[in-house]
């Protein structure tokens, strides 16, 4: 089932996958899309395996990307709105008890809608979250200079550029798109993303980003250069990340983050939770890939900032894991899920062996 939900003169789009009414004691998880700007793919083939397990799934695009409007106004693009906007979600909907998955920017926002103690919160599952940005940036400094210097070059020079301007976006709103678009666009990505890292082309994005009108391209060339080491270590990237790319709003993107992942010179540059963790009595996933750009040091400084969380790391992946260790991942998912809601097993987890007659 799917439709819009009204929220402040905009609708928001939203699905749910499974029947709620047909899984006594599973309450649904609600997913909150990363980017900021960046919307869920029409298929994924995790979602599926989650709604196969039994497990009622509720996605929806937040304001700005995706099937959700897209007003073109940088001034909206604030976490006051996306915390309004799920609980809208959440009253409308008629979703009483929830768990959150989010995922980057959507962990951040999950974070903050903890933090205003809403009823009925379960638990939360936080995948590649930072909690403190200035820590990320940091972070992000120390990977950036192991990449090539022609790459660090192109970083440099945009960082020098959008640094006097800190918090202004592009201004450029991505266009809505049918689900058609975004698919075909998300073809065309496929043919380009090897182009894009082949060593002439990210070696060519160092001259072309001291050349005004092409250095958003450059930042992009450069951007999928650090996403193969620190967003996604697959090749050939899967469909489901294609289309979420075709799909970002720039607008959204660059007014809160900035003009790239490494970059965070958004309006969330100085954002930060980690004062506020210990007001969080939920229970929490802190999942992260070792390769993460939220680096596993933000990931368990996190999970042990949360009076009631736990930490893993895949070895294997860097910010999707579960397009990186979906097997894996998935059975973590699924046993912190059963964990939290003990009615409802999913996973049998066998206890230790105890002799007859003795003490456990």
């Amino acid at each position: 089932m799917e439709g819009y939900v009204d929220f402040r003169g905009y609708r928001t789009w939203y699905r749910i996958m499974g029947d709620p009414a047909n899984a006594p004691g599973r309450r649904p998880l609600v997913f909150l899309n990363g980017g900021p700007g960046v919307p869920w793919p029409d298929r994924h083939h995790w979602f599926e395996d989650l709604v196969a397990a039994g497990r009622p799934l509720v996605l929806y695009d937040q304001l700005g990307c995706g099937r959700s409007d897209r007003p073109d106004d940088p001034s909206l693009w604030t976490v006051e709105l996306f915390v309004a906007e799920l609980s809208a979600l959440r009253r409308t909907l008629g979703l009483e008890a929830v768990h959150l998955f989010g995922l980057s920017w959507g962990g951040m926002l999950a974070l903050e809608y903890a933090l205003t103690q809403p009823d009925g919160l379960l638990s939360m599952i936080l995948v590649g979250t930072p909690a403190d940005v200035p820590l990320f940036e940091r972070e992000a400094r120390l990977l950036r200079a192991d990449l090539p210097p022609y790459t660090q070059r192109v970083f440099d020079r945009m960082e020098a550029r959008w640094r006097p301007a800190t918090g202004r976006g592009s201004g450029e709103v991505h266009p809505g798109r049918t689900l058609r678009q975004r698919q075909r666009g998300s073809a065309v990505m496929r043919r380009l993303v090897p182009v894009m890292t082949a060593r002439p082309v990210q070696r060519l994005a160092d001259p072309m980003s001291a050349v005004p009108g092409l250095t958003g391209l450059a930042t992009r060339i450069a951007g999928v250069e650090w996403a193969r080491r620190h967003v996604v270590r697959l090749s050939p990237l899967p469909a489901e990340l294609l289309e979420a790319m075709v799909g970002v709003n720039r607008q959204v993107f660059d007014t809160m983050w900035g003009p790239a992942d490494p970059l965070p010179l958004g309006a969330l540059r100085d954002w930060s939770v980690v004062d506020r963790l210990g007001e969080i009595h939920v229970p929490t996933l802190v999942a992260n890939g070792r390769y993460d750009e939220v680096t596993p040091l933000q990931a368990e400084a996190l999970a042990e900032s949360l009076p009631d969380s736990r930490c893993v790391i895949f070895e294997q992946s860097a910010h999707l894991p579960m397009l990186e260790e979906p097997a894996a991942f998935q059975e973590a998912v699924l046993r912190f899920l059963d964990e939290v809601d003990p009615r409802e097993r999913t996973v049998d987890v066998p206890g230790p062996e105890v002799e007859p007659g003795a003490r456990p």
